[in-house]
């Protein structure tokens, strides 16, 4: 399931005319400009195909001892584009007979530590396969952040704000709700600790 073309499906009635919102926007770039009613439509579309898929889940026998994990590759809040720190903002949502109760997680995490935070639940050991991966629910969990990067930008978050800056140029782009030496220092450690793991070949391509 995706937000994205081409495995999108608009259904719903935001739009009147669904197959055009899909012609327009398949020549418009994804990461300019597009259609708001569709992007709505679409999201709506994403969440009643994920909870049609549980429900349907919910009725076999495989469903006791089932978890599903939903996450997002990124968020996005209609027009944000990756200059704006909260467009990789995304929820996880576990699911599934295997969850014990009902509960609300609020902190910080990371895409990466989701992977030692399931493994962990399993009893599968990760330390050495996922180095960078951190279980959320540990105790020893006592320094949430969150660190990611693109093309043209690096990001860093923890409980006292966010920095963001131009890899290439160095200049900060975010850095609220006040300057923090601390959070940018963190984020230059994290970006160059990310650049030496890259594998050799991959430098060399």
């Amino acid at each position: 399931l995706a937000l994205h073309l081409p495995f999108c499906t608009a259904v719903g009635t935001l739009v009147e005319d669904p197959v055009q919102a899909v012609c327009a926007e398949s020549i418009v770039d994804l990461h300019a400009v597009i259609l708001l009613p569709f992007k709505i439509v679409k999201a709506e579309s994403c969440v009643q195909s994920v909870g049609q898929f549980l429900d349907s889940l919910s009725r076999t026998p495989i469903w006791d001892n089932l978890l599903v994990v939903v996450y997002a590759d990124h968020g996005h809040t209609y027009d944000l584009t990756f200059d704006n720190p909260e467009f990789f903002h995304m929820p996880l949502f576990l699911v599934g007979g295997a969850v014990s109760k009902c509960m609300t997680y609020d902190t910080i995490i990371a895409q990466n530590d989701i992977v030692a935070t399931i493994l962990t639940q399993m009893g599968i050991p990760h330390n050495e396969e996922f180095p960078w991966s951190r279980n959320v629910f540990s105790r020893n969990y006592t320094y949430p952040f969150a660190y990611c990067n693109y093309p043209a930008g690096a990001l860093f978050v923890d409980v006292s704000g966010k920095t963001m800056i131009d890899v290439h140029s160095g200049y900060i782009m975010t850095d609220k709700p006040e300057p923090s030496e601390e959070r940018l220092r963190n984020l230059k450690i994290m970006l160059q600790k990310s650049y030496e793991t890259i594998p050799e070949d991959r430098n060399n391509q």
